[in-house]
């Protein structure tokens, strides 16, 4: 290979790692920007904690799709919004909320637990909830 052709070979493997670079840093800020705010960390919070104490009496009632149904969403539209940014500063704890939500308590319900045991699952979540939002600066 001459050396012209060696230098261009060179300075476009040069300018492929600065571009891809780029973008790595770019991806790094919009991760970044996309993590909620306080305040949208407590509303996420409390939405997790009233739509959790809701599903009691439909359990209570033996409505067990509804509660799983409902529990699901509260996961979807609440807690995974905050998970990835409280796995940054607390993976265990985030790993445990995402497990009792989104596996234990639509387990119990799909399994028709008994009240007792659910609603003991539910309050375990909820006393969790204060060490997120501590983790979480809000």
């Amino acid at each position: 290979m001459n050396l012209p052709a060696r230098h261009h070979l060179l300075l476009r493997a040069g300018i492929v790692l600065a571009a891809a670079l780029g973008l790595v840093l770019l991806l790094q800020q919009t991760a970044r920007a996309a993590d909620p705010t306080k305040a949208q960390v407590r509303a996420h919070l409390a939405a997790v904690r009233t739509q959790l104490l809701a599903t009691l009496p439909l359990y209570k009632q033996g409505r067990y799709d509804t509660v799983r149904s409902r529990v699901g969403t509260t996961y979807l539209k609440h807690f995974e919004v905050l998970e990835e940014p409280l796995e940054h500063v607390n993976k265990g704890l985030s790993q445990d909320i995402e497990h009792s939500i989104a596996v234990d308590l639509r387990g119990m319900a799909k399994a028709h637990r008994s009240y007792a045991v659910y609603k003991a699952k539910v309050n375990q979540v909820l006393g969790k909830l204060p060490a997120a939002q501590r983790a979480l600066g809000a």
